[in-house]
């Protein structure tokens, strides 16, 4: 089961995960990702993410990739371990921007822009 709570933050949108990423949950977390991408800044946080499936990978990759062609901004943050270990295993560490918090992920968000 996975919750997507969306919050605006002035010039942020916010994504709050809370729950499971899977093959299922997955069209849900793409649908939002769809909305919002579209709104420029976007702060994810994973804080409450307990598991990723490369389905949701897979999500996270495409719209990570089309915001870098849109000039649109993407920041994930707050992945425990665990969730840190799967992107870090399939390399979307190297490409996708994390921070560990909300304050570096603004602050991150923030230098991408300038």
């Amino acid at each position: 089961m996975l919750e997507i709570n969306k919050i605006a933050d002035p010039p942020f949108q916010k994504l709050i995960l809370i729950g499971e990423v899977d093959a299922s949950t997955s069209i849900q977390l793409d649908q939002m990702m769809e909305e919002v991408t579209s709104e420029g800044l976007v702060l994810i946080d994973c804080t409450h993410l307990a598991y990723i499936s490369s389905a949701g990978l897979g999500v996270f990759n495409a719209y990570f990739q089309d915001a870098e062609g849109s000039g649109n901004k993407l920041v994930l943050y707050g992945l425990s371990e665990k969730i840190k270990s799967v992107f870090e295993l399939v390399g979307l560490d190297q490409f996708l921007s994390i921070a560990e918090n909300e304050d570096e992920a603004k602050k991150l968000i923030n230098e991408s822009s300038v």
